[in-house]
């Protein structure tokens, strides 16, 4: 897949009474989309000076069906905050997805790769994800090689041994299907270049980078953009809803044997081996697998399971390696079904400190 190309012939049009959209003309696709290959509509930046947190107000207009199967293939609009200085090894990014892991329903998540040890790992939140709704978004430097997560001011988790500061962002949407549906207004962009200093917008280096489609492009250069592909930004149809199936005690080991499977196949292990599973809460899980801190602290199964794994359903910003290793965890919550928090690293937690350990067949 060719990456980096500019968006070329455009036209501006004014569309639910908000700012003019940049839209591109002709929507022949240049790129195929894949879950090896993801596809990208994206604003970028790069700033010579330390930046020490990115800010963006997200409002999604359209975010699914994907026109391919929801359990390996996924649709974003979000954000991506490459740190320790890197251009695209380790990272924190935060947003709104369709599709993989969580079927056919919208979620929020945030995750973060840190190839130092400690892999990449997602945290899906609320399911309630909502259409024309300004999200006011936040990545901050908190110090002690940290990362912290905030939605309107609610704290959602924090990335740990994850070094800083950052010179790197980008904003926009993420299609592993050319089918993929997404539209999303990035009403602002703000950064932050001293840790706990004043918020500025003005994005440095500011460009354009599309797949056509997904296309991205600029409303007001530096400050807001737009994205879409296969729909407009006029609200979608309602998500058929998630089609998850809670689960008790009695039937956890059949319940939690159905998602590890699915989760495993999406990322190239139809079989996985050694799978193990712990009844213990969320906090804790995150804590174990990735030195995360998380938005809540409900009983979860944590399973784990080897193979040799390839995050194909990870969320990574454009240019990045899929990251890879031999040990998957899965967190599920049994009053709902569905899986909290997820992830891809190359040694097997130490299950045994959390309760008892059993094997799942």
């Amino acid at each position: 897949m060719t990456r980096g190309k500019k968006l070329a012939t455009a036209f501006a049009v004014t569309i639910l009474g908000a700012a003019a959209l940049t839209i591109p003309a002709g929507p022949a696709y240049a790129a195929t989309c894949t879950t090896s290959s993801h596809c990208y509509g994206e604003v970028e930046w790069y700033s010579s000076a330390q930046v020490y947190g990115t800010n963006q107000g997200l409002d999604v207009r359209c975010l699914g069906p994907m026109g391919a199967s929801t359990s390996s293939n996924f649709v974003t609009e979000e954000m991506w905050l490459l740190t320790n200085n890197s251009s695209g090894a380790y990272w924190v990014e935060l947003g709104m997805a369709y599709g993989a892991p969580q079927g056919s329903t919208r979620y929020f998540f945030w995750a973060d790769n840190r190839p130092n040890g400690g892999g990449y790992h997602e945290h899906d939140l609320s399911i309630a994800a909502n259409f024309n709704t300004t999200y006011d978004d936040y990545i901050t430097w908190v110090g002690n090689n940290s990362w912290q997560v905030r939605r309107d001011g609610t704290t959602l988790g924090t990335s740990t041994s994850n070094p800083g500061p950052s010179h790197r962002a980008h904003a926009g949407e993420e299609l592993t299907a050319n089918t993929g549906a997404a539209a999303a207004i990035t009403q602002f962009l703000y950064k932050q270049t001293s840790s706990g200093g004043i918020w500025t917008n003005n994005w440095p280096g500011a460009s354009v980078s599309t797949d056509n489609p997904p296309y991205g492009g600029w409303i007001s250069s530096g400050y807001s953009a737009d994205f879409y592909s296969n729909c407009s930004f006029a609200a979608a149809a309602p998500d058929p809803g998630p089609s998850f199936t809670p689960f008790t005690a009695a039937t956890a080991a059949s319940s939690l044997k159905k998602v590890v499977t699915g989760l495993s196949a999406a990322n190239g292990v139809a079989t996985p081996n050694a799978t193990r599973y712990v009844l213990t809460t969320r906090q804790a899980a995150a804590k174990l697998t990735a030195g995360a801190t998380v938005d809540s602290d409900q009983p979860v199964y944590l399973v784990t399971f080897q193979g040799n794994f390839t995050a194909k359903t990870a969320k990574t910003p454009t240019g990045s390696a899929k990251p890879s290793g031999s040990v998957m965890t899965a967190a599920i919550d049994p009053a709902t079904g569905r899986i909290t928090d997820w992830g891809i690293e190359q040694a097997t937690p130490n299950l045994a400190g959390l309760g008892a350990v059993r094997p799942l067949a």
